[in-house]
């Protein structure tokens, strides 16, 4: 059952990063047709290029949710999924499926770019095609991710219940055994040997003690748990320790694990025998610390992802409303990035791209929030502001920091990040809108020439909430 929960867990993870992809993927879609409408030259064969290779990472992305099939993970390496039986997962995916085969035509047109290019006018029509549907797909992104994470919720809770009750049934059965052996010891001698050879089949680690908690006896699987038990001095206590976090069974060489445990009592003759049984679930704990970490930190730069990042924006937005602070997000997005990517490779960029998370954590203190979004897009949140001057400081502090220099194979790579800023409550009060706000922010800031920053107060219009 721990290998179901752990398998389980693991494949809802996997998609719940690639329904957090999409949503990025269809934000990269609509950035860069506007970048393939504004920019010329080699910039615009460059947007084009990023663009095509958008849509077929979020086509086969999508097709594989639905029917199952390969895409391409957060390393780029393959990945096969298995498609959805759940109706209410296929209910979202069928309508971004039937708007996606709408959009084919003109999606088809990006994707033979190299071989007809497009007239302005054709990029123009299917510039506002996407940009009409990026807002109803982003929608349906969000829903898909949020029915995912629900769905791994109820699957892991329904798996537990069952491990549960296979565990109560065993007990069950262990003390139905136990008693009716005990009630044959006093007519056979035998009998105790044989209550003695099912006790030590049992799997489950038992142990028995009295009431003061003096160990009497235990099976076999309990001495290779714990190793030597000395019943005329060994207490219960003496190998589980309790704490409010987590019970620790200790061994006779004081090596410490995680455990589970239970106690019951069973009366046989008016005497009380207490029965404790012990699982060691240190692997199976370190999984799912390794797997919620997957599910909410980014897997390269280890950075919170989306989820944590919106989770920890709503906390801070409370904590500051609580305390009347101002608040700041900012929206960060890498210029240049996209030339080291496709000159240098993917694994220098990845390297750049960790290097700029160590200096965003450099650039922030230890309440605030640096987080990746997906790409070269990065996002912070400046908890507790005590002065509006102290915003213009860390945005310049960070592209400062981020100018400088990476050296990477013997070369010295250069390049800079535009920034955008909202400010709580000035601006707006709902999390959803600030970004939205930054993100704008970062557009005017990145067509001001890059490399510096933007405030969504100096905007000449506002996002609609």
């Amino acid at each position: 059952m721990n290998y179901v929960i752990s398998n389980r867990l693991s494949a809802y993870a996997i998609s719940i990063n690639l329904a957090g992809r999409q949503r990025m993927l269809t934000q990269r879609m609509a950035k860069a047709v506007l970048l393939a409408d504004t920019e010329i030259g080699q910039p615009k064969q460059l947007a084009l290029k990023e663009l095509a290779e958008t849509i077929r990472l979020f086509e086969r992305t999508l097709l594989a949710f639905y029917q199952g099939g390969t895409t391409l993970d957060g390393d780029y390496k393959p990945i096969t999924l298995s498609a959805s039986n759940e109706s209410n997962i296929q209910a979202l995916i069928l309508p971004a499926l039937i708007m996606w085969k709408d959009l084919k035509p003109d999606v088809d047109m990006l994707l033979t770019w190299r071989d007809k290019p497009l007239t302005t006018t054709q990029l123009r029509h299917v510039r506002n095609r996407l940009v009409a549907a990026n807002r109803e797909l982003l929608q349906k992104m969000d829903a898909m991710t949020s029915t995912l994470e629900q769905a791994a919720i109820a699957n892991a809770t329904q798996l537990r219940l069952y491990q549960r009750l296979f565990l109560i049934i065993a007990f069950i059965n262990f003390i139905i055994i136990f008693t009716r052996l005990r009630s044959n010891i006093r007519h056979s001698i035998q009998n105790n040997a044989t209550m003695r050879a099912i006790f030590n089949s049992i799997d489950s680690c038992i142990l028995l003690y009295d009431k003061t908690g003096l160990i009497i006896s235990a099976n076999q699987a309990a001495i290779v748990l714990f190793g030597e038990l000395k019943f005329d001095s060994t207490y219960i206590h003496d190998v589980l320790l309790s704490s409010e976090l987590q019970m620790m069974g200790v061994t006779s060489s004081g090596h410490r694990f995680k455990a589970k445990v239970n106690h019951f009592q069973v009366v046989q003759d008016d005497q009380v025998i207490n029965i404790c049984t012990v699982q060691d679930v240190s692997e199976q704990h370190d999984k799912e610390q390794t797997l919620t970490r997957l599910a909410f930190h980014d897997a390269l730069t280890g950075l919170p992802n989306r989820l944590l990042f919106y989770e920890r924006l709503e906390h801070d937005l409370l904590h500051a409303k609580r305390n009347q602070h101002l608040l700041a997000v900012l929206f960060l997005d890498l210029d240049g990035f996209k030339q080291i990517n496709d000159s240098l490779g993917h694994e220098t960029g990845d390297q750049v791209l960790k290097m700029v998370a160590e200096r965003l954590r450099s650039c922030c203190r230890e309440d605030d929030t640096v987080a990746r979004l997906g790409g070269d897009e990065f996002t912070m949140i400046l908890a507790s502001v005590q002065a509006m001057h102290n915003i213009d400081l860390v945005a310049n502090v960070i592209l400062k920091e981020l100018g400088k220099g990476y050296v990477l194979n013997n070369q010295n790579l250069v390049i800079s990040v535009s920034i955008g800023i909202a400010l709580y409550p000035n601006d707006h009060i709902d999390a959803s809108v600030l970004i939205k706000l930054a993100d704008a922010a970062m557009y005017k800031a990145k067509m001001a020439g890059k490399n510096n920053y933007c405030k969504a107060s100096e905007l000449s219009y506002s996002v609609p909430p």
